[in-house]
């Protein structure tokens, strides 16, 4: 058989891999304590540290992780073993070999992951407090993308100018955004005319309490996600 079929296959299944240790690197930072906004699933006689008796280190994560960095260099092997002299030689005979080994890397990943998510606990308060951290200054880009789909060609500079105010002042940057009366009324506009907030009230007051509530700021995202889901869900049957 020609090596490219199971060379396509491999490395669908390393940028899979990859997926999923970039996840398994992004929750074990957001249970570092100065984060704290997830928790992995801990037994009550596990043990987080040798030395520190109340650490829960995110091992699992950890886990996948590491299984990542040891299988994802053989993806060059796999590119090497589709060159062979006129398809007759048996210089993949060994190398060829570790394949299911890799495969079984792999699917021991995949399952950790899923216990990992499955048994995950989220901190909300914590999640809303890391949120509204920084004056609400998260909230710039959303305020700049609406003020440029408003027509007003240097946007960014506008609103560059109120976070410094936003610094300079020490106010939230909903209140700092609000005072900039031109700008806030076309960024209350556009929110009202795209559905983000509703048209049948004060538009400037509603888009000042989504400004104050950056929580809010979450788009199609959770959409998507349940999407995505279904849409893999029902491909797999189940």
């Amino acid at each position: 058989m020609e090596p490219e079929y199971l060379l396509r296959l491999l490395l669908e299944f390393n940028t899979a891999f990859g997926i999923i240790a970039n996840l398994a690197d992004d929750l074990r930072n957001l249970q570092r304590s100065e984060i704290g906004e997830l928790r992995e699933g801990f037994a009550a006689e596990q043990v987080g540290s040798s030395t520190m008796p109340q650490k829960r280190n995110p091992w699992n994560s950890e886990h996948v992780k590491s299984l990542w960095k040891a299988f994802m260099p053989r993806a060059m092997t796999f590119f090497m073993d589709q060159i062979s002299e006129h398809q007759r030689d048996l210089t993949n005979s060994a190398s060829q070999r570790f394949v299911a080994d890799y495969i079984a890397g792999f699917a021991l990943a995949i399952s950790r992951m899923t216990q990992i998510v499955t048994g995950l606990g989220v901190d909300r308060e914590k999640l809303l407090a890391n949120l509204r951290t920084g004056s609400g200054m998260i909230l710039a880009e959303p305020a700049y993308i609406l003020l440029a789909e408003s027509g007003v060609s240097d946007a960014h500079e506008v609103i560059r100018k109120i976070t410094l105010k936003v610094e300079e002042g020490n106010i939230s940057f909903a209140k700092a955004l609000s005072l900039e009366e031109e700008a806030f009324s076309k960024i209350s506009a556009k929110m009202a005319e795209l559905g983000i907030i509703k048209t049948d009230t004060d538009i400037q007051k509603a888009a000042l309490e989504w400004f104050e509530n950056p929580e809010l700021y979450c788009g199609l995202a959770v959409k998507k996600a349940h999407a995505i889901a279904a849409k893999y869900r029902e491909l797999l049957g189940g």
